[in-house]
């Protein structure tokens, strides 16, 4: 039966369409001129001399570097990840379709900002009763917390994508095991200063969403339906990306998917609703209740239009309060502190920090040198790194991926019959190693190309020995050269089953190449692998010139 949402479209400016949204803006004076960015400076002091000028850009700048410091990033972080945890308990205290005391709304960030935004013992807390449910054996030992990973390029006006990198079967599949306990899933990201959500929230995954709904359940959805058309997106937008979403749908079929498989365990259609962090913590309770007011209402035209709760719900949370003014003018708070984290962090992680938060805080109101105590953390995680989980890319048996430092452990080798290293220098005395010497970035992914040679060599050799023999890959971030090594070794030596096969005669093409890297996005959502390293293994496997 199918699922007919029908919504007005207004095309009015002056009326705002309704839409799946939870949030509340603080009044703004607009009639102020007081300035709130350095830009407003030139509007501001038309009369007043060039170095007077300087001296209070200059004054401003450090003004504004003062409040963009580390404290108060991290103090901004916890202010909304404390947004994240009062949501999940109300959520789960009010909002179950069982009624269950015992429900729960596992709680899911989008890489890289959302991770800041969410306690990682929270997240493994949330999700820990679905993960349970996964199948394990032996070519699964452990689950993983599930993360997202939405891009807000693949969102950007005029871009509008949907990303065959980037499926997120893990959580389409946590949406399945949550809505069969009468919950659903929080999505968590946040956003910089000006906007209530980003683009990720407000046109990735709601493109992913439609886009999935019509692969698998093409007959419990309105063929006209689109998540993205409640969000209150403008009609022309909304009309340009439906006309892509027929071809979205045809590049994830062409993928070669176990969709049938995939739809057993979702169930049922994935429906979007919004909420973000109102401008005042006193809002926050009337801000859930809306938020749940909207999924019974979902929920309930779900009902009338098939009979049954016939939908998954997912929470799309922007964990960070909106700031419409400078940062100066929000006592230190600010928004999507976590973005961009390269620029300020000082290698700090959103796991190291979790891992570090009550000393880091400590040292915060202590105004002691969070600098150093930053970059001490930092130090002494790179000295005890080591080879990390190693995920096996399904739908083969033996071969598997990982992060990894320049030492491989006694036990690594122990366990695998071959373990290449794509950023180890040092060749260990031991034939199972193979070191491949790359450098991070650009550089060693063009050093990478030349040494796939050596790499399929050995591992033919290897395979043919002992074709269940174990194979691990590893590079220093787990998601960039050692996926090139694998999607070579997926495209040369593995049948479309999984297993290994050296006698099949295979064309290899674009296509080819695309659906053996989604085995390893499928099996490791957070696997990036970069244009330069997939244009050194498309040159390997195609025969082009460097």
């Amino acid at each position: 039966m199918s699922i007919n949402y029908q919504n007005s479209k207004q095309d009015d400016p002056a009326v705002k369409p309704a839409t799946s949204t939870t949030e509340f803006i603080a009044p703004v004076n607009h009639t102020s001129t007081f300035p709130t960015t350095l830009s407003d400076l030139d509007h501001h002091l038309p009369l007043v001399s060039s170095g007077t000028n300087k001296s209070i850009y200059s004054t401003l700048s450090a003004l504004r570097k003062s409040t963009l410091s580390i404290p108060n990033r991290l103090t901004s972080i916890l202010q909304d990840a404390n947004f994240v945890e009062a949501l999940q308990h109300y959520l789960n205290d009010h909002c179950s379709s069982h009624q269950s005391k015992d429900a729960i709304w596992p709680l899911i960030p989008n890489e890289r900002s959302g991770s800041w935004a969410l306690d990682q013992a929270l997240k493994l807390e949330s999700q820990t009763s679905f993960l349970s449910q996964e199948p394990r054996n032996e070519k699964r030992v452990d689950v993983q917390p599930v993360s997202a990973y939405f891009k807000s390029t693949d969102g950007h006006v005029s871009q509008w994508s949907f990303s065959t990198r980037r499926l997120n079967l893990p959580v389409l599949q946590l949406l399945g095991h949550a809505s069969s306990q009468g919950t659903g899933c929080v999505l968590i990201d946040t956003t910089r200063r000006g906007k209530s959500y980003p683009d990720a929230l407000r046109r990735t995954v709601p493109i992913w969403s439609t886009v999935w709904n019509r692969v698998l359940f093409p007959e419990m959805v309105d063929s006209g339906y689109c998540d993205f058309q409640s969000f209150g997106l403008e009609g022309s937008e909304t009309s340009q990306i439906e006309s892509r979403i027929p071809q979205f749908a045809a590049d994830l079929r062409a993928l070669g998917l176990s969709l049938e498989d995939l739809r057993q365990k979702v169930k049922r259609p994935v429906r979007c609703v919004w909420v973000s962090q109102p401008g005042d913590k006193q809002h926050w309770e009337e801000c859930f209740e809306n938020l749940v007011q909207q999924i019974q209402s979902e929920t309930w035209r779900s009902q009338q239009a098939s009979g049954t709760n016939n939908i998954n719900i997912l929470i799309c949370c922007s964990a960070s309060k909106r700031v419409l003014g400078a940062e100066m003018s929000e006592d230190g708070y600010i928004q999507g502190a976590g973005d961009d984290s390269e620029g300020w962090s000082r290698g700090l992680t959103a796991k190291l920090f979790w891992d570090n938060k009550q000393v880091l805080m400590e040292a915060v109101h202590e105004g002691a040198d969070l600098e150093q105590l930053v970059d001490d953390i930092v130090a002494s995680s790179k000295v005890s790194q080591h080879v990390g989980h190693a995920i096996l890319v399904a739908p083969t048996t033996n071969l598997f991926i990982a992060t990894g430092s320049n030492e491989v452990s006694k036990q690594t080798r122990e366990t695998f019959s071959i373990v290449i290293a794509c950023n180890a220098n040092v060749q260990q005395d031991d034939e199972k190693l193979l070191a491949l010497g790359c450098k991070q970035g650009k550089l060693g992914s063009k050093v990478l190309r030349e040494k796939l040679v050596q790499v399929k060599a050995r591992c033919e050799q290897t395979l043919k020995k002992t074709p269940n023999a174990k194979v691990l890959v590893t590079c220093s971030t787990g998601r960039d050269l050692s996926v090139g090594v694998v999607l070579v070794l997926l495209c040369c030596f593995y049948h479309d089953q999984g297993t290994i096969d050296f006698f099949r005669f295979r064309s290899i093409d674009k296509q080819f190449i695309k659906q053996r890297l989604a085995w390893i996005t499928s099996s490791k959502p957070d696997a990036n692998p970069s244009r330069a390293t997939l244009q050194a293994v498309n040159s390997f496997l195609m025969g082009r010139p460097d």
